[in-house]
C-alpha cells in the first residue's frame, strides 16, 4: 500500500452504522454529520493510505432514490481530480441499484469507486463491517504491478464478504449470511484471501474519456410478471412511466395466450411502442438470458417492440434504463421524446460490463414505423407461413423489419442474429 495514495470514503448510511433505538428495539442510520470520524472507529485504516472521510448522509438504503444515487454521484465528481480512488458505504438491501447507477453515471473514471457496506453494524460482535471497510480501501489503493503507477481498477466494482464483483453484475443473494452477494452471469473480478487476488484479464480498459452524467430518470418501472396478470395493469402503469422494464419469464417469455387471448400482453406492447415507451425485456430468472428467437412467446414480444436486454438483471436494466432516459448534456428526456431508434442500440450495447453485447446492435431497430409494425397480410402471424409472400414485402424477424427480394437474404440474417433457420420448401415457417 502507498502513503501518499489519497482515498475518499463517502458513507451514506445503512446497516455498518447503525444503532438500536432504546425505546423501540429498531435498527437506525446513525446521524454523524461533520463528526463522522471513520479512522477513529477502525483505526487500522490509517496505515493504508492518507485517508479522507465524509458522510454525504446516513439513511436507510429502503429509502434511496434515483435522487439518492445522483448525489452520490456528484460528490465523486466534485472530489475527482483531489483524490485517487473512492469508496461508498451504503446499506446491502439497494446496493446492487446503487453500484450499477455509479457504474453508468461514472463512465469511463480512469479511478476505483468500490462500494461495500454491511451484514451488521460495526460494534456488533461478528460485524462484517470493518473487514468489509478495510478490504474496499486496499483494493482503492491498489497501484502494484500496474502500468504508469495507475489504479489497477479503474471502474465501480462491488467488495463484499471475500468477493469483488463488478459493480452492474451484482446480486443480493441471503438476508443473512456474511457471503451476501454474488456475482451474476460473470465471473467475480478477484477475491480477498490470505491475498488480494485481482484477475486484471477482466477489468475494464476504458479508451474514451471520463465524462460523467450523473441524473437519472425517476419515472421508469420494473415490473416482474406472474400468473395472470392483467394487460390492463401493465398497460396503465406503461403509460404511467417514461419506460418500462419487464423481468419476463424464462428466456424472455410473456403471455401470448392464444386461445381467447384475453391475457396478452402482445397488444399492450404494441400499444406501448406505438405510443413511443420503451420496453425492455429480461428475464427473472437468476442466471441466463432473454432469447427471444428460442419461443413463440418470446418471438412476439420482440415483434412487438419490447428489446431484448440479453443477459443485464433486471434490476441493472431497470438502473440502465433510468439512465439511459436521464437529463443529458441539458437535455430533458422527461418530456423529450425519446429516440427508440438510438435507445434500442444503447440497450443492446454493452456500456459498462453489464451484458455480453448483441452481435448486431446497430442493426436491430424497434418496430415503430407502420410498415415494420403492420402485421403483413401476406404472413400468416400465427404460423408466420411464407405461402402468399411476394419479394420485396417486408417481413419482420424479432425487433427489425426486413424488406428483401430474397429469402436467401432472410436466411442469411438469421444466421446473423441467431434465428432458427427457415425450412425449406412452398410453405416455409418462421421459428
Amino acid at each position: 500500500m502507498q502513503k501518499d495514495t489519497k482515498i475518499l470514503v463517502i458513507n451514506t448510511g445503512g446497516t455498518w452504522c447503525m444503532t438500536t433505538k432504546l425505546e423501540t428495539g429498531y435498527r437506525v442510520p446513525a446521524q454523524t454529520g461533520d463528526q463522522f470520524d471513520l479512522v477513529g472507529r477502525i483505526p487500522m485504516l490509517q496505515s493504508l493510505c492518507d485517508l479522507s472521510a465524509i458522510e454525504l448522509f446516513s439513511r436507510d438504503s429502503s429509502n434511496f432514490t434515483p435522487h439518492q444515487w445522483h448525489l452520490i454521484a456528484e460528490a465523486v465528481v466534485n472530489h475527482y481530480a483531489k483524490f485517487d480512488g473512492f469508496v461508498v458505504l451504503t446499506g446491502t438491501d439497494t446496493l446492487q441499484f446503487t453500484a450499477a447507477a455509479l457504474a453508468f453515471a461514472l463512465q469511463g473514471t480512469q479511478k476505483p469507486v468500490v462500494v461495500t457496506g454491511a451484514q451488521l453494524p460495526l460494534d456488533q460482535p461478528g460485524s462484517d463491517a470493518a473487514t468489509n471497510i478495510i478490504n474496499s480501501v486496499r483494493l482503492a489503493c491498489l497501484r502494484q504491478g500496474c502500468r504508469e503507477n495507475s489504479a489497477c481498477v479503474q471502474e465501480v466494482v462491488v467488495v463484499f464478504g471475500s468477493k469483488i464483483m463488478r459493480a452492474t453484475r451484482c446480486h443480493k443473494v441471503s438476508e443473512n449470511r456474511l457471503e451476501a452477494f454474488d456475482s451474476v452471469n460473470f465471473p467475480t473480478l478477484g477475491r480477498f484471501g490470505i491475498h488480494l487476488e485481482l484477475d486484471d484479464h477482466l477489468l475494464l480498459k476504458h479508451r474514451l474519456p471520463f465524462r460523467p452524467e450523473t441524473r437519472f430518470n425517476p419515472d421508469v418501472t420494473l415490473v416482474y410478471l406472474y400468473p395472470g396478470i392483467k394487460p390492463g395493469y401493465l398497460l396503465q402503469v406503461g403509460e404511467q412511466s417514461a419506460g418500462l422494464v419487464i423481468a419476463a419469464y424464462g428466456a424472455g417469455n410473456v403471455p401470448t395466450c392464444q386461445e381467447g387471448g384475453f391475457l396478452s400482453l402482445i397488444p399492450t406492447l404494441e400499444k406501448l411502442n406505438q405510443r413511443g415507451k420503451p420496453v425492455v425485456l429480461t428475464t427473472r430468472c437468476i442466471t441466463g438470458q432473454t432469447e427471444p428467437h428460442l419461443y413463440e412467446t418470446g418471438f412476439y414480444a420482440g415483434q412487438a417492440g419490447a428489446i431484448s436486454a440479453g443477459d443485464t438483471s433486471p434490476d441493472t436494466a431497470f438502473v440502465k434504463l433510468s439512465w439511459l432516459l436521464g437529463p443529458k448534456n441539458g437535455q430533458d428526456r422527461t418530456s423529450a421524446a425519446v429516440d427508440l431508434n438510438w435507445l434500442c442500440s444503447q440497450v443492446l450495447a454493452s456500456l459498462c460490463g453489464e451484458r455480453q453485447p448483441a452481435e448486431s446492435a446497430s442493426q436491430m431497430t424497434p418496430v415503430r414505423e407502420t410498415a415494420c409494425r403492420r402485421t403483413i397480410s401476406s404472413i400468416n402471424h400465427r404460423q408466420g407461413s411464407f405461402e402468399n409472400w411476394q419479394p420485396g414485402d417486408p417481413f419482420r424477424r424479432g425487433n427489425r423489419c426486413i424488406v428483401t427480394r430474397s429469402l436467401e437474404k432472410v436466411r442469411s440474417f438469421d444466421a446473423q442474429m441467431g434465428f432458427r433457420p427457415i425450412s425449406v420448401g412452398r410453405h416455409s415457417h418462421v421459428s
